[in-house]
């Protein structure tokens, strides 16, 4: 017989589990040859950002390097989705994953 209880108490177990997973996950980017460092959980949060002397002196540039490095590590992070859920996530946009999950 089927347990929709059960299925939902399976369903937010493994909610909690992607959350944490994602909370875990830590990718860096770079832009401008390293002047400007990121780092992104899983969930898109920024937890890190370096910069060097050299990119500060330019404010557009530095706002443009900022968003170079965030945007390749958004982009990481989907293709580091993709990776661990494959086959589970098919259909589904990777960038929904870390919307759904607490971001």
């Amino acid at each position: 017989m089927f347990d929709f209880k059960e299925m939902m108490e399976r369903a937010q177990g493994m909610q909690k589990q992607l959350s944490s997973d994602l909370e875990s996950m830590v990718v860096e980017a770079s832009s401008g040859g390293g002047a400007v460092r990121v780092v992104v959980n899983g969930h898109k949060e920024l937890t890190k950002l370096d910069l060097s002397p050299a990119a500060v002196g330019d404010a557009d540039m530095l706002a443009d390097l900022i968003q170079a490095a965030l945007n390749r590590a958004y982009e990481d992070v989907n293709n580091q989705l993709k990776q661990r859920f494959g086959s589970a996530m098919a259909g589904i946009d990777p960038s929904m994953i870390s919307k759904m999950f607490g971001a």
